[in-house]
């Protein structure tokens, strides 16, 4: 008789997706790869232009520390204020609040009230705390009565159990819950008059089983969902099922890749409907998610939030220095135009979770907020361990930096400047990232089924910061004329699906003088994850990807490099082109460009304060004259002057600090 262990393994087993697997199955299920119908409309209103969200520096208390931050206030916030430049909170509402933490943690609403007026007389933004899958850990939910009442609320894995990290069911947007977690986010904003709202955890989550959701209200959505986007006659031929047969799929394959898809407009749509509702009652109100974007198994449904929020948000716990710079960079790529917060994980983690009545160590606590800071990040402190006595050192460094973050808003007020990007596939994740293993429930846990050939993030982004290279993320999304004009190299390791509409464009590109270095599989699947009779990306470019040369295509040219040689390809295709910064390793550019001024951050993630000379590149167009020099470690600037050496231009540092960043004119055309 089978056992539940054995069910278990043949789902994640099921679940587990290969291209391989999924391009043989797609050719099996169909004799010809068929269009696929357009997708259906999904709106996306603009996000926010307050000024103060690219302004804001976020404090937020959580459970013990929400009641140290908000009893006893006294001039704690100006105090907050000036020692680190926080100027916006984030909060759980009372009843919420009350319902988490332990009675001796309690707040009257009277209380709460009166300390969040405190820190709105400081110069404060409120940010409200709310979610769809818990409904903001309000009391109905936190004591289990949604769960009792509305069984059929909950997400659930294909197996039927529902997921309840946290205690209890978290609730599925494609069942009423989504209405009714609306209207309590929108009863917070009428009673307490918020800035902002925080959908926490915002996506599915996953059991032990693998993915969700596979409850009632989404099987009915999916299928309606795949019947009018591709019509019976379609699903017929293409996915060789009657229409009346459509439902969630377990196994790999063309229509597993429409509900990845549908998943992703799942939540998209809840931000949509959450931001135009929030906007009826405050015009000018914030509104964005938590999500995990860069997991590598995309159990959430994230990949078509991030449009349609004012903020791209995620929480960046218990990683080194480099990943941080490439996780950093990435969040840039997934919506450029709107901002990117970092929650900065500062407290010190244990094996039972979050040491709340203490930080890192000094120096680990200066090195997570300088790698996060020096690429454009709004920083988000949680108010862990701001109270403990043996936290004291720490906290000084975290004020130190933080204060001379907020003193010098003219260093982080330019654009990313490169003329090199790394194109992402947030697609890729979906058709080619499955979960072989999921261990406990929520939205991180799960292991891909391939981790080392096509990550989410690409593998050659941190060798190329590393070598000091100033690399953008581009995705795919936003592949246009505008966005590839100002770049000269764009590489593309990750794009096994990449559309003829992106082809077509990377190609002009390429035409018009561009050097793109490509993997070999890059455009030879469909959205659904078929393989195609051709690539669509080397038949738009009309070269051979069997060619391991560069080969030229117009006016530039197309490297086609294997996965294996991938990251040493684009790092010779970089070296001989001059696009380095030359200095040390272990120290990263990073370049921002105003209207009138170059901006280069230097981060170290070694430890050395030795002299260093960094000669610029030349595309940089810097000139001979004076910088001004700042750093977390003095107060104002100082002057150094960038000198001619050889053909290029470059700056001695008498002494290279942990984060540093220099600002000189450039010309102005």
């Amino acid at each position: 008789m089978p056992t539940r262990r054995d069910f278990t393994n043949a789902v994640l087993a099921a679940l587990a997706v290969s291209p391989v697997g999924l391009g043989l199955l797609a050719r099996n299920l169909s004799g010809n790869s068929g269009s696929v119908p357009p997708d259906l409309p999904l709106p996306a209103s603009r996000p926010s232009l307050a000024a103060w969200i690219r302004k804001a520096m976020i404090l937020q208390p959580w459970a013990k520390t929400q009641f140290l931050a908000l009893t006893n206030v006294g001039d704690r916030p100006r105090r907050l204020r000036q020692e680190f430049g926080f100027n916006a909170l984030i909060v759980l509402p009372t009843d919420a609040h009350n319902a988490l933490s332990g009675p001796q943690f309690h707040l009257s609403d009277t209380q709460f009230r009166s300390a969040v007026e405190a820190y709105r007389k400081a110069g404060y933004r409120l940010i409200l705390y709310s979610s769809v899958m818990h409904c903001g850990h309000a009391p109905v939910w936190q004591s289990g009565q949604l769960e009792r009442e509305h069984p059929e609320w909950a997400q659930r894995d294909a197996r039927g159990e529902p997921v309840t990290e946290f205690g209890h069911a978290w609730l599925c947007a494609s069942t009423p819950a989504r209405d009714y977690t609306l209207d309590y986010t929108l009863r917070l904003v009428h009673d307490y008059s918020a800035d902002g709202i925080m959908l926490d955890n915002n996506g599915f989550g996953h059991t032990a089983n693998g993915w969700t959701c596979y409850c009632d209200g989404c099987q009915s959505a999916f299928h309606n969902y795949v019947l009018r986007r591709c019509g019976g006659r379609w699903i017929e031929d293409q996915l060789g099922i009657r229409p009346k047969q459509l439902k969630i799929p377990i196994d790999p394959g063309p229509l597993f890749a429409l509900w990845t898809r549908w998943r992703n407009r799942v939540w998209a749509g809840v931000n949509e409907l959450f931001r135009s509702r929030l906007r009826q009652v405050n015009p000018e109100i914030l509104f964005f998610a938590n999500t995990q974007y860069d997991l590598p198994v995309n159990t959430q449904g994230s990949n078509l939030q991030f449009q349609r929020e004012d903020v791209v948000f995620s929480e960046s716990h218990e990683v080194d220095t480099r990943y941080l710079s490439e996780k950093m960079a990435f969040g840039k790529g997934l919506a450029p135009d709107v901002p990117l917060w970092n929650y900065i994980g500062t407290f010190a983690e244990t094996p039972e979770g979050a040491g709340i009545d203490r930080l890192r160590s000094p120096e680990a606590v200066s090195r997570v907020i300088c790698a996060s800071l020096a690429h454009g990040t709004r920083p988000w402190i949680v108010y862990f361990g701001l109270e403990d006595p043996g936290s004291r050192p720490a906290r000084r460094e975290m004020a130190k930096i933080l204060s001379w973050y907020a003193a010098h808003p003219e260093l982080f007020a330019g654009r990313p400047f490169t003329i090199m990007a790394a194109l992402v596939s947030l697609r890729e994740r979906d058709l080619f990232q499955g979960a072989i293993q999921c261990t406990g429930q929520g939205v991180t846990g799960c292991r891909p089924a391939s981790p080392g050939q096509n990550p989410l993030i690409p593998r050659h982004l941190g060798p190329l910061l590393s070598a000091g290279v100033p690399a953008i993320v581009l995705r795919e999304t936003y592949l246009s004329r505008d966005s590839l004009r100002p770049l000269r190299f764009v590489t593309l390791e990750s794009g096994r699906a990449i559309g003829g509409r992106q082809a077509q464009a990377l190609a002009a590109w390429v035409r018009a003088g561009g050097f793109l270095i490509a993997a070999p599989d890059a455009g030879e699947y469909d959205e659904l994850g078929r393989k195609l009779p051709r690539s669509v990306l080397f038949e738009a470019l009309g070269v051979h990807r069997e060619d391991r040369e560069a080969q030229r295509a117009g006016r530039g040219k197309v490297l086609v490099a294997g996965h294996e040689q991938f990251t040493e390809a684009v790092l010779g295709v970089a070296r001989s082109a001059g696009v380095p910064f030359t200095m040390p390793s272990g120290v990263e550019a990073v370049c921002f460009r105003t209207v009138r001024h170059d901006i280069i951050h230097f981060f170290r993630h070694d430890s050395g304060t030795d002299a260093v000379s960094v000669q610029f590149p030349s595309w940089l167009g810097a000139r001979p004259g004076p910088a001004a020099w700042y750093s977390p470690d003095w107060k104002g600037s100082r002057t150094l002057k960038t000198q001619r050496a050889e053909r290029s231009v470059g700056i001695t540092f008498p002494e290279l600090p942990l984060y540093s960043a220099i600002s000189f004119p450039r010309k102005v055309s």
